[in-house]
C-alpha cells in the first residue's frame, strides 16, 4: 500500500512545534533565563526539582508584565518586540515573551504570576496543554515568576528519551553558567532540591570567569581584544603551554551563547599549529553589528549565521594571534618575547640530555631540545633561501611501486627544499644534493621519509608544508644529545624569537612553563 499525503492534527503539529524548542528541561531554563534578561532583571533565580521534569520555577526582578501581557505571553506569535519583518534582521535580544512559553504550555503545566511596574497588583494564569485554567489577581513585588511542571506529561516519548537526573542538571546547570558569563552585572542563583549548588553576584567578567571555573583555569588564560570599524573581538583564549584535554569552549554573539564552526576554527588556527590528544579553552566575544547576522537558522537558536564570514574569521584570528604574541607565518621580523616568556638572566641546565631547564621572571621553562629545533628549522627552511650541500657521491635509490607514487607527488616539494633529483633507471632516482639542514642523508633514511608522508595524504594537509615539517624533523636535534652551555643558549634564544615558539610543527609543545606560585602550591606552601 502506498504512501498517502494527510492533514495531520493540530495538536500534533503544536507537540512538534514545540519540541523543536523544548528538546530537554534545560530549554526551558534557558528560554525562561533569557526572557528575564530581555525583562532588565538585575537577579534570576532557577529552582529546580530532580531532573526538572517535575517542575521547573525562574524567578526575576525584571519590569514584570500587564494584566494583558501576561495573558498574550502564553500565546503564539505574540511579542513586543517586533513590529515588522524588517525588524528580524536587527535582533537585539534573545527572544521576546510568547516565543518559547507557548510551547512550554503545549508539553507542560505552567504557572505565571507577574506584576509591571506600571501597576498597582500582579497577575496570576495557569495553563495546561495550552489552554488557560485560571486567571487572577495576585500579591506580589515586581518581576516575574514562571514555574513549568509535569514536563513533556503529554509526549511520554520525548520524556523517555530524557537522562539521569545528574545528567539533566548538568545541562541545566551548562546554561547558566554560559548565560552567566555573558551578562557577569546580572546576578545568578540555582538551587536544586532545596539546596544552593551556585551563586553568583554581579561582578567583572574575569571575576565571573574565575567563580565558575576556578582561578587555576582563569591562570591559563591570556586575554584577547581586537577591533576594527565594522567589529570587535574580545575575551580569553589558552595560554599556548597551556592546553588540556578537558578544554572549554564558548562562544557569544552580541551577547548571544551559541556554536559557529568559522569562529571556532579562527581561534584554534591562530595557534598555527595541528593539535593533537589536547586543545585551547577560550571565551571569545564577538559584537557586530545585528543586521549582520542572522540568529534564526535554529529553532533554539543555538548556531547564527554571518553575513561576510571571511570578516569574522580574520577579525578573530588577527585578534586571538596578537593577544597570545603569535605571529602571522609571513611575519619575518624577530619577535621579542615579554613578559611571561622574559628571561631572568641567562641560565641553562640539561637535563637527560633531553630537555633544557631556564629561569624566567616568574618561574622556570622546561624546553624539549628536539620540539624546540624543529620549530626552529621549520621557520627557517620555510622563510628562508635554502642553503644546498651537494653530495661527494650521488645517492642511487631504488623505489618499490608505491614509494615511487609518493615520489612524484612529492617531487615538486622536495626540489623547493634544496634536494636536487632526476630519474635514473625505470624505478631509480639519483639525488646529487641536498639542503645543507640536513646533517646525515642515506638511502634508507629518504625511504622512510617517503614513507611518513603517506600519512599526509589522509589529512590532506599542504604538501609542502608536510615535506617542510618533515626536513626540519630529520634535521632537528635529537633527544638525547649531550648540549654544550652556548648550544642550549643559542637554541633557547632562536625558540623565543620564533613566530609560534608554543609548539613544534606537529604540534607537540616546544615548552612547558611552571610559575614560582604554582611551584608553591605543589610544595604546599
Amino acid at each position: 500500500m502506498g504512501s498517502r499525503i494527510i492533514t495531520l492534527p493540530p495538536d500534533l503539529v503544536s507537540k512538534i512545534a514545540a519540541g523543536e524548542v523544548i528538546e530537554r528541561p534545560a530549554s526551558c531554563v534557558k528560554e525562561l533565563i533569557e526572557n528575564s534578561i530581555d525583562a532588565g532583571a538585575h537577579k534570576i533565580t532557577c529552582e529546580v526539582k530532580g531532573s526538572g521534569v517535575p517542575w521547573i520555577t525562574v524567578i526575576d526582578d525584571g519590569e514584570g508584565m500587564t494584566s494583558e501581557e501576561v495573558e498574550l505571553s502564553v500565546k503564539p506569535h505574540t511579542t513586543s518586540k517586533l513590529k515588522g519583518e524588517s525588524d528580524l534582521w536587527e535582533i537585539k535580544n534573545f527572544g521576546f515573551r510568547g516565543e518559547a512559553l507557548p510551547s512550554m504550555c503545549r508539553v507542560a503545566e505552567v504557572e505565571i504570576s507577574s506584576r509591571s511596574k506600571t501597576e498597582s497588583t500582579g497577575y496570576y494564569i495557569e495553563v495546561k496543554g495550552g489552554k488557560l485554567i485560571e486567571k487572577r489577581e495576585t500579591a506580589r513585588d515586581f518581576g516575574t515568576t514562571v514555574k513549568v511542571s509535569n514536563l513533556f506529561y503529554n509526549v511520554p516519548v520525548r520524556r523517555k528519551f530524557l537522562k539521569s537526573v545528574a545528567t539533566e542538571l548538568r545541562y541545566i546547570t551548562l546554561v547558566i553558567q554560559r548565560l552567566s558569563i555573558a551578562y557577569p552585572d546580572i546576578s545568578f542563583t540555582l538551587v536544586h532540591d532545596e539546596h544552593e549548588i551556585l551563586s553568583l553576584q554581579s561582578q567583572p567578567i574575569a571575576q565571573r570567569i574565575t567563580a565558575i571555573f576556578g582561578k587555576d583555569f582563569m591562570d591559563t588564560l591570556a586575554p584577547v581584544d581586537y577591533k576594527d570599524s565594522e567589529i570587535r573581538v574580545w575575551g580569553y583564549a589558552s595560554k599556548p603551554y597551556a592546553l588540556s584535554t578537558t578544554a572549554n569552549q564558548l562562544i557569544f554573539v552580541n551577547n548571544r551563547p551559541c556554536k559557529d564552526k568559522i569562529v571556532r576554527k579562527a581561534v584554534l588556527d591562530a595557534y598555527g599549529t595541528p593539535f593533537k590528544d589536547k586543545l585551547p579553552s577560550f571565551i571569545i566575544f564577538i559584537e557586530t553589528q545585528p543586521n549582520s547576522v542572522d540568529v534564526n537558522v535554529h529553532p533554539r537558536k543555538e548556531e547564527v549565521r554571518f553575513s561576510d564570514e571571511s570578516l569574522i574569521y580574520s577579525a578573530v584570528l588577527k585578534g586571538t594571534r596578537e593577544g597570545l604574541s603569535i605571529k602571522g607565518p609571513f611575519i619575518r621580523a624577530p619577535i621579542k618575547r615579554e613578559g611571561e616568556l622574559e628571561l631572568d638572566g641567562y641560565k641553562f641546565w640539561q637535563l637527560h640530555n633531553s630537555y633544557i631547564f631556564t629561569q624566567t621572571k616568574d618561574g622556570v621553562l622546561m624546553i624539549d631540545q628536539h620540539a624546540a629545533h624543529e620549530r626552529v628549522m621549520y621557520e627557517r627552511i620555510t622563510r628562508e633561501q635554502i642553503m644546498v650541500q651537494k653530495l661527494l657521491f650521488p645517492v642511487i635509490i631504488e623505489l618499490s611501486g608505491i614509494e615511487q607514487k609518493f615520489f612524484y607527488e612529492f617531487k615538486d616539494c622536495f626540489k623547493q627544499l634544496g634536494f636536487e633529483m632526476d630519474e635514473f633507471g625505470e624505478q631509480t632516482i639519483r639525488i646529487s644534493a641536498i639542503p645543507s639542514v640536513l646533517k646525515e642523508f642515506t638511502s634508507n633514511e629518504f625511504k622512510s621519509m617517503l614513507l611518513e608522508l603517506q600519512e599526509y595524504e589522509s589529512v590532506k594537509d599542504d604538501k609542502f608544508m608536510a615535506t617542510a615539517k618533515l626536513v626540519a624533523c630529520k634535521s632537528a636535534i635529537k633527544s638525547g644529545t649531550p648540549l654544550t652551555y652556548e648550544e642550549m643558549e643559542s637554541l633557547v634564544k632562536q625558540l623565543l624569537t620564533a613566530n609560534n615558539p608554543y609548539f613544534c610543527p606537529h604540534g607537540r609543545p616546544t615548552m612547558i612553563r611552571m610559575t614560582n606560585e604554582e611551584l608553591s602550591r605543589k610544595f604546599g606552601k
